[in-house]
C-alpha cells in the first residue's frame, strides 16, 4: 500500500513567516542605520562658535606709501569665546571684553567689544576644527590696512 506524502503545515506556514519576519528585520535595520549615519550639516556659525585660544595678530599697513607689518602673539590664557546665544567674551592681554557676533553672507560681524568691532565684518579664510583665521582689508585713497586674527582650539 502506498503511504500518503508526508504535510507538514507547519512548515508551510512558518517557511513564509520566518521570510517576512527576515524582510521587516533587515528593513528596519537599514532604516535605523541609515538614521545614525545622518549627521547635522554644520552652519559657519555651528563651526566658530566655542572658545578659541588667540594665537596672532598680524597687521599689514601702507599708510602714504610707507609700509610696514606688525605682529602680536598672544598669552596660553587669552581667548574669544563666541557663545551660542549671539554674545562673546574676550580675554586679551589681561583685559575683558564682551559684545555680539554674527555670522551673515559668511562673514563674522563683531560689535560692542571695544576690542575687535568691524561694522564691515571679517572675512573667514580659515575655518576648521582646530584654527580660524579672521580678515579684514580696508583700502582708502592714501592707506591700505589689512589684519589677520589667527585662533585655534
Amino acid at each position: 500500500m502506498d503511504k500518503p506524502p508526508i504535510t507538514n503545515t507547519k512548515n508551510r506556514i512558518g517557511i513564509p513567516l520566518l521570510a517576512a519576519a527576515i524582510l521587516i528585520s533587515s528593513t528596519l535595520l537599514n532604516s535605523c542605520s541609515k538614521e545614525k549615519g545622518l549627521e547635522k550639516i554644520q552652519t559657519t556659525s555651528d563651526k566658530v562658535s566655542g572658545r578659541w585660544q588667540l594665537f596672532e595678530a598680524v597687521g599689514d599697513y601702507t599708510i602714504q606709501g610707507v609700509s610696514y607689518s606688525e605682529t602680536t602673539r598672544f598669552g596660553a590664557d587669552d581667548y574669544i569665546d563666541f557663545r551660542k546665544d549671539g554674545t562673546v567674551h574676550i580675554l586679551a592681554n589681561g583685559e575683558s571684553f564682551g559684545g555680539g557676533w554674527a555670522i551673515d553672507n559668511e562673514k563674522l560681524y563683531v560689535s560692542g567689544t571695544g576690542y575687535i568691532d568691524n561694522e564691515v565684518g571679517y572675512d573667514i579664510p580659515v575655518l576648521s576644527a582646530t584654527e580660524l583665521h579672521i580678515h579684514r582689508q580696508v583700502i582708502d585713497g592714501t592707506s591700505t590696512i589689512a589684519q589677520l586674527l589667527k585662533l585655534k582650539r
